[in-house]
């Protein structure tokens, strides 16, 4: 008979075993305990970002600026660092490119024309709303992602025509968009959010705001 004041082991029949019903017990809230503590303060989570409904857009044979609002979600505890960002444009599979300038679009003539993308953009810098202003425009910064948060960021991505390259005005669109992404703890960039850029609403150079919506209508 097992003594009263003593449990009784968990593995064999040996009255001094220290693996005893309590002892397991201690044991499973310990690791509870730590398992909890590290999902709610130390899980680094994924960082997404979802399609922006408007975008800004300036594009002309020697230079092509768009700002993108985009909302940045960081589903961990840990925060997430932003190193860096990029825009890839890519062209639909059949779709056809269109010429900016002047107020015209122009069909793409594919004996005349030649083919821009796919090209990449880089961060230029961070405007304050979607609708590009004149005066002060930070350059990039790596910035943190709290975790358990969303932060909106309007970035702005340009590239400038190569001496040797193709004009850039020639984009038509859709275009598909990829915003990719450098994050402080990984060596490579990263896909963060892939979608439709309606970049054939674009018809005149200037710099001004569209909707990235192809049904919208004023």
């Amino acid at each position: 008979m097992t003594d009263a004041t003593s449990a009784a082991p968990v593995f064999g029949t040996n009255a001094d075993a220290w693996v005893t019903p309590s002892m397991v017990i201690a044991m499973a809230a310990l690791a509870f305990t730590i398992a909890s503590f590290w999902w709610m303060n130390v899980r680094r989570g994924s960082l997404s970002a979802h399609r922006p409904h408007t975008f800004a857009a300036a594009v002309a044979p020697d230079k092509v600026l768009i700002n993108l609002p985009l909302v940045f979600h960081n589903d961990g505890a840990a925060p997430i660092v932003v190193q860096n960002l990029r825009l890839r444009l890519e062209r639909p599979t059949g779709q056809a490119a269109k010429r900016i300038g002047g107020g015209q679009n122009r069909p793409w003539n594919k004996l005349e024309v030649p083919e821009p993308l796919p090209i990449t953009l880089w961060w230029r810098g961070t405007r304050s709303e979607v609708q590009p202003r004149e005066g002060h425009r930070p350059l990039p910064a790596a910035f943190p992602v709290a975790g358990r948060t969303a932060l909106t960021a309007f970035i702005e991505f340009g590239r400038e025509r190569e001496s040797d390259g193709l004009p850039l005005d020639w984009l038509g669109g859709p275009c598909t968009a990829t915003v990719e992404v450098k994050m402080a703890h990984r060596r490579r960039w990263v896909d963060l959010s892939t979608f439709d850029l309606h970049t054939e609403r674009i018809d005149v150079p200037n710099y001004i705001a569209w909707p990235n919506d192809q049904t919208w209508r004023p």
